[in-house]
C-alpha cells in the first residue's frame, strides 16, 4: 500500500522514456512496483546497487503523451520481498528518439 504522488508539467506532448534513479540494499532488492503517468502504466524491478545512497538508473518503459502541461505521476508497490523497498531518488521523464 505504499505509493507517492505528484503533478508534473510536461513540456511538449510526444513519446517519453520513464527514467527511475534509486538505490537499494542486496537484501532489499527484487521489490515489483508500478510508475503511472497520465492514466499510462509501466513496471519494474529494484535491483541491488549496495548500499541505499549507491544510485543508479532504470529505463522503466516508453509511454506517449497527447498532450502538454500539468501530468500526474506516481509510484505505487506492488510487493516487496524484504523489509525495505529502495531509496526512490527521482522519476525521469527523457524525450524518447
Amino acid at each position: 500500500k505504499t505509493w507517492f504522488s505528484w503533478e508534473a508539467k510536461v513540456p511538449k506532448s510526444g513519446k517519453y522514456v520513464v527514467q527511475l534513479t534509486y538505490g537499494c540494499l542486496s537484501r532489499a532488492a527484487g521489490s515489483k512496483y508500478e510508475i503511472t503517468v497520465g492514466g499510462q502504466k509501466v513496471r519494474g524491478v529494484v535491483h541491488a546497487t549496495g548500499r541505499w545512497a549507491t544510485f543508479t538508473t532504470d529505463d522503466v518503459g516508453t509511454i506517449e503523451l497527447d498532450k502538454p502541461g500539468p501530468t500526474p505521476i506516481s509510484i505505487r508497490l506492488i510487493n516487496t520481498p524484504g523489509n525495505g523497498i529502495m531509496t526512490l531518488h527521482a522519476i525521469t521523464l527523457t524525450p524518447a528518439k
